[in-house]
């Protein structure tokens, strides 16, 4: 059986191409031939793409949903020659062919406000409103996204919240929930006495909204508790210079940009507290990496990201509440901050996530219908 699997580029580096990798991974495990699509061409999952650098340039310059919109065209020929298609970032165009589409938001390609709104974190009006909805209409033609429901396709959401959000795109269809996955080994909580670490970690881009998580660790600044903030991510453009200008006038904050994974552990392993201010995020593969490090994240109070995080104690709607339940936590002392942390590593979407292979594996079983003698074996 010959599976094809469709993502915008798997090199980005992002929580999405690090889920769908591993994905890859669990189908590797089956007796099946798996190939990779993405802007760098088939084959490009697993090697540097080998059509030049030129290439690989554009595909770093190329908004996600129009190098997405460019691989479903791409994939629509290709698609005779396989028997399955994953569509891993998203919804995919109708194929003749059976499709598994994971939905990392709940709908990439639909323009209505709700949609646009629960994609991106951000409430566009007038006529950044209507620029976005135009963009997505183009991306969609692209596509070859059509309007009639796709029977053939078994549907996947990142997390509940999802799944629920991408009902009004997709009426009457059922999601089945897979968490992505997170992995490493989990470390004690430190002891906070007095003062504390924060951490923001993640892509430097405007609806990230890092300019709050710096507000923040100023409310605490004046409120006299010692306190560092670590942004950790890459970024470029508009939002990284406003947060370089934010940095530059504060001594108790530092720019990590792109650091290596070693530097980017030991910075996550000091910090006490990390700060998540995106509203409605999808899923939040960064909080569960950060309860796996020992730090205890504070989220905002909407998205698939409460999931993780279902402590109304770590959630916030304005940064004078996040600065509060951060105080609250240091003066707390060290046995209930373990306690805050246990819960949260016991939580069912964490312990999901940490289960990523095991749950990722049946439903693949189950959708690609193999005997059972093969599954047992994998």
């Amino acid at each position: 059986m010959k599976i094809l699997v469709v993502h915008p580029n798997f090199q980005a580096g992002g929580g999405a191409e690090r889920a769908a990798m591993r994905l890859i991974d669990c189908l590797g495990a089956m007796p099946l031939s798996v190939d990779c699509l993405d802007i760098h061409g088939l084959g490009a999952g697993r090697v540097p793409s080998r059509r030049g650098r030129l290439v690989g340039f554009l595909a770093a310059l190329s908004p996600a949903l129009l190098a997405y919109a460019l691989v479903c065209r791409k994939a629509r020929k290709l698609a005779k020659h396989y028997d399955r298609i994953i569509w891993s970032f998203g919804e995919g165009p109708d194929l003749a062919i059976p499709a598994l589409a994971w939905h990392h938001a709940p709908s990439v390609f639909d323009p209505s406000p709700e949609m646009l709104r629960a994609q991106t974190g951000v409430d566009r009006k007038g006529i950044r409103l209507r620029l976005r909805q135009i963009y997505v209409r183009m991306c969609r033609r692209i596509a070859g996204i059509g309007s009639q429901q796709q029977s053939q396709t078994q549907r996947l959401a990142n997390s509940e919240w999802t799944a629920e959000i991408a009902g009004h795109a997709f009426p009457g269809v059922k999601f089945h929930l897979l968490y992505p996955p997170v992995s490493g080994c989990i470390l004690p909580v430190r002891q906070i006495v007095g003062s504390c670490r924060l951490v923001v970690l993640g892509r430097i881009v405007a609806n990230k909204r890092i300019a709050e998580a710096i507000e923040i660790s100023d409310i605490l600044q004046a409120a006299g508790v010692p306190v560092q903030l670590d942004i950790i991510g890459r970024g470029r453009g508009r939002a990284l210079r406003q947060v370089e200008k934010l940095c530059a006038r504060r001594a108790h904050v530092s720019l990590h940009l792109d650091p290596p994974d070693d530097k980017c552990r030991k910075l996550l392993r000091r910090a006490d507290f990390a700060i998540h201010s995106f509203r409605g995020e999808h899923f939040g593969i960064a909080a569960a990496e950060e309860i796996l490090a020992g730090t205890i994240p504070l989220v905002f109070d909407d998205g698939g990201i409460c999931e993780l995080v279902p402590d109304p104690r770590l959630r916030f709607h304005t940064s004078l509440r996040a600065a509060e339940n951060i105080l609250a936590l240091v003066m707390a002392g060290p046995q209930k901050q373990a306690a805050t942390l246990a819960a949260l590593r016991n939580g069912a979407a964490f312990l999901a996530a940490r289960n990523f292979d095991r749950v990722a594996t049946r439903i693949l079983m189950q959708w690609l219908d193999l005997p059972k003698d093969i599954a047992d074996a994998a």
